[in-house]
């Protein structure tokens, strides 16, 4: 079994059983969490540039090449989703267990409600992170100093990236 969220143990056991369990629903249910959640959404930003790039460009960082063409670190990495799941996986495979336990019936709302669980840890994650924080040229540029939040119009913080984290259950033919 791939298992992303590091269950080990009885753990992983309870969460296979669980998985079981679901494979038993009717449906073939699919969460997705994250930018554009929902199939065929790739939302960008004003300028056309997907915002999906840039979350990925924040997240792992980017390198540019110099003068000398040596590779040098341009947007340090800011791994607001790595860190989001680190923080949360628990505790989203106990509330997929607990709500899976009392409502063995309702498994797309399940899903819709950790999904919606999820896109807020990582809503709340990108709002309060803060090293590394950003450079005083884009600090001066943008009027704050809040890495993952961009500037709107005005100078106001904008927040695009982070809104448009969201989350989407439905039905796959996966098997």
């Amino acid at each position: 079994m791939k298992n992303g969220f590091g269950f080990k143990g009885r753990q992983l056991k309870d969460l296979q059983a669980l998985l079981n369990q679901f494979a038993k629903t009717p449906e073939r249910l699919t969460l997705r969490v994250g930018i554009g959640a929902e199939p065929g959404s790739e939302p960008d930003y004003p300028d056309g540039t997907p915002i999906a790039l840039v979350a990925r460009a924040n997240e792992f960082g980017t390198a540019r090449t110099n003068a000398e063409g040596d590779s040098v670190q341009h947007i340090p990495p800011r791994p607001f989703m790595r860190q989001t799941i680190e923080a949360n996986e628990g505790k989203w495979g106990n509330d997929l267990k607990s709500n899976f336990a009392t409502r063995p019936d309702k498994a797309q709302s399940i899903l819709e409600d950790l999904g919606d669980a999820m896109a807020k840890d990582i809503k709340n994650t990108i709002d309060a992170f803060k090293h590394p924080g950003n450079a005083l040229s884009t600090i001066a540029r943008k009027g704050f100093d809040n890495p993952l939040i961009g500037a709107s119009k005005g100078g106001s913080q904008g927040g695009t990236m982070r809104d448009s984290i969201t989350s989407w259950v439905g039905e796959t033919d996966e098997s």
